[in-house]
């Protein structure tokens, strides 16, 4: 404050000071100096502008671990084997099944469908209801660039259930980022939008 009015006061100004800056001055308080806070010259004059402009992008896709363990406890027909031992330097569902690839991951039991006994267990000992997934898989539309025309992903030959691993790893990341919404679309809560 006291450069302020120094400064002012060689431009031979008058600006009255309010009581508080008085008692401030007075009692030779002084606003601390914030260097924290934006950038200081030598650094804006070292930022070289659009710098990044020709970054392209990355082809390979985030690795998740947590949707990898959930795509593997509906894929894999041993679950158990390799549930929680995930990582980008062994097998895994991400990198070594093709996307469009037609998987089993369930039976039909009458008129409706259900996961095997196996990945119910597993998908709840991540701590998801395994019903609720399917409810949620079952809602998931894949539409047509083309046509615009929208179809469903499962498919059933009257015994079992299939999808493709690019549905699966889809669902996956609902299941991770939108936990909360899975449950609530599955219990039946109408302010959940897919």
């Amino acid at each position: 404050m006291q450069l302020v009015y120094k400064f002012l006061s060689q431009q031979h100004e008058e600006i009255p000071m309010t009581k508080l800056a008085q008692q401030f001055q007075a009692a030779g308080i002084k606003a601390p100096v914030d260097n924290r806070k934006g950038w200081t010259f030598k650094a804006q004059k070292a930022y070289v502008r659009n710098r990044f402009n020709k970054v392209k992008p990355n082809p390979c896709p985030i690795y998740n671990h947590k949707a990898e363990q959930i795509v593997r406890a509906i894929v894999l027909n041993d679950p158990f084997a390799d549930l929680t031992t995930t990582g980008a330097n062994r097998g895994s569902v991400h990198f070594n099944m093709p996307m469009g690839e037609l998987v089993p991951i369930g039976v039909v039991k009458g008129r409706t469908a259900v996961f095997n006994p196996s990945t119910n267990s597993a998908l709840a000992i991540l701590g998801y209801n395994g019903n609720a997934v399917l409810s949620w898989l079952g809602g998931m539309r894949r539409v047509d660039e083309l046509t615009g025309e929208q179809c469903e992903v499962i498919v059933n030959d009257g015994e079992q259930i299939y999808t493709t691993v690019g549905v699966l790893l889809l669902l996956a990341k609902d299941c991770v980022l939108n936990r909360e919404a899975v449950l609530a679309a599955y219990y039946g809560d109408a302010n959940v939008t897919r």
